[in-house]
């Protein structure tokens, strides 16, 4: 690993111990001071799935932690290779706005000539292909491999909102949609004071339970491409449809965490959820229970076994030991990680190459009155070229 990649590791460590410390310190606050006026939803009219939800992030910690750590995996998500490659074809034909445009042209041209129909769909939804037992063009999908392997990038990394604009500047309108289907519903009219004059448009997705279905059937799907199930996978926390392109360690953490979150909060709709009519069940192969963090981890170094290099591994077990909050554990792994360590040459040049880094990342953040200290510690010819370096950064 280079120097930039260990330090920033340990910035990302250091920002999950901050988030998760901060939501345990506030959840300890609330018990201690009895606090109950966020907790539960309004019982004196009908709670909206979304209240449902936001009541269960609330009240239980275990969730919220869930959540926390998703939201710092996607925070810190590093750059796939070649996914800047993907953005920048598909914002190239962003301006069209169509999609299946190759499929389209021949369709076209074929009936201009008055030819036989072709092997390829006469329409232009997102069923055709199922539904007519026909393909698209080559070149179509293509593209739309490219579009979905952009797109599980992107959600990978928090990115949803950036995600629906890509699709639909792409013209797969139908996918921005399924993208927005994963909100709980929400009526702001319900329960109201407000008149008649002043009705507001309702949030989330009625059916969320029916979307939730369709997309892990989709997921499911063999003849879909990898990134395709795996978009639909996540959509769906579908984790085997997800982890066949999850390669890395943080990539498989999310995958896993973000079911953790799903699965409580289905748990939480299905028990407490309003709606008039029956849910739709859920799909054979959905988890029944709500998994632990140990489980989690346990599964996660099943799967990468011994396969890590040391760098990677001593960074995942301080991660493993935050989110589980056991500390000795941790201690006595990075003491004995620290053991095997004291017989390698690592060289003066090691030393001072990680603090030069260090430095060039103090001086660009602005943390001038750390510079010094630590600039000591390097060779004269390094100390003047970093406080020139910051001369320079100063004007």
């Amino acid at each position: 690993m280079t120097c930039q990649a260990l330090l920033t590791d340990e910035l990302n460590a250091w920002e999950l111990t901050g988030a998760l410390l901060c939501g345990r310190l506030k959840a300890n606050d609330l018990m201690e001071e009895g606090d109950d006026n966020t907790i539960f939803v309004d019982g004196s009219r009908e709670a909206s799935d979304r209240e449902i939800v936001e009541s269960l992030m609330t009240r239980d910690s275990f969730t919220r932690q869930a959540q926390l750590v998703v939201d710092w995996l996607e925070r810190f998500a590093v750059p796939q290779c070649g996914m800047s490659d993907d953005d920048d074809r598909l914002e190239y034909f962003a301006d069209e706005g169509c999609a299946w445009k190759n499929t389209l042209h021949h369709f076209q041209s074929c009936a201009d000539v008055g030819s036989a129909p072709s092997s390829y769909v006469t329409e232009q939804n997102s069923d055709a292909p199922s539904r007519e037992r026909l393909r698209i063009h080559d070149l179509d999908r293509e593209d739309e491999c490219h579009l979905f392997r952009s797109v599980f990038f992107h959600l990978r990394a928090g990115q949803l909102q950036w995600t629906q604009e890509l699709v639909a500047d792409n013209g797969h309108f139908w996918l921005a949609a399924v993208l927005e289907g994963w909100r709980p519903y929400h009526d702001q009219n319900n329960g109201s004071i407000m008149g008649a004059n002043s009705i507001q448009p309702t949030e989330g997705n009625l059916n969320r339970d029916l979307w939730k279905r369709a997309c892990w059937e989709a997921a499911s799907n063999p003849t879909s491409s990898l990134y395709e199930r795996t978009v639909y996978g996540a959509l769906s926390s579908n984790v085997q449809a997800m982890l066949p392109a999850c390669t890395a360690w943080e990539e498989k953490l999310w995958t896993r965490m973000r079911a953790v979150v799903d699965v409580c909060m289905e748990q939480e709709l299905r028990t407490a959820t309003q709606q008039a009519r029956s849910l739709e069940p859920l799909r054979p192969g959905y988890p029944i229970d709500c998994a632990t963090f140990e489980d989690v981890f346990r599964e996660l170094q099943a799967a990468v076994g011994c396969s890590e290099a040391r760098d990677q591994k001593i960074t995942h077990i301080s991660q493993r030991g935050v989110v589980l909050d056991d500390a000795v554990p941790m201690v006595e792994q990075i003491h004995d990680w620290t053991t095997h360590s004291v017989g390698c040459d690592t060289g003066t040049e090691a030393c001072s190459a990680l603090l030069r880094t260090y430095l060039d990342m103090l001086i660009n953040e602005g943390h001038v009155s750390l510079v010094a200290t630590y600039a000591a510690t390097l060779p004269a010819t390094d100390q003047v070229a970093k406080y020139k370096q910051l001369a320079q950064a100063q004007n």
